[in-house]
């Protein structure tokens, strides 16, 4: 098989990686807002164990634990449109660095909740 047919293949797998990924994204972060916080981390497990070496799994698997720990307790109580404000600041940063911490995203967070 000759290089390009090769670098063709990969390229292809990557492209059907990102979108499963994109998929999987959508699919927690409909469930976090829904309050099915078990399913959205059994999805979140089940990607990274189909995909380990996949950097967005362990971002999910560490945003929905950071939301179930503590974003959700302090949201619950807010209207959805809150949560939902709070879920796209989460959503943005597990694409930017996949090793979330309470630090980083709970002061964000309090910035947009009423007080």
């Amino acid at each position: 098989m000759s290089r390009w047919k090769q670098y063709q293949i990969k390229k292809q797998q990557k492209l059907k990686l990102k979108k499963k990924s994109r998929k999987t994204e959508a699919k927690i972060a409909e469930l976090l807002l829904a309050g099915e916080t078990e399913k959205a981390l059994e999805i979140a497990k089940t990607f990274l164990i189909k995909h380990p070496t996949n950097v967005r799994g362990w971002a999910y698997k560490r945003g929905v634990e950071l939301w179930i720990k503590h974003i959700e307790p302090i949201v619950s109580k807010y209207p959805v449109d809150i949560r939902l404000s709070a879920l796209k600041i989460l959503r943005e940063e597990w694409k930017k660095d996949p090793r979330l911490k309470p630090e980083i995203v709970l002061p964000k967070i309090n910035a947009v909740l009423p007080s």
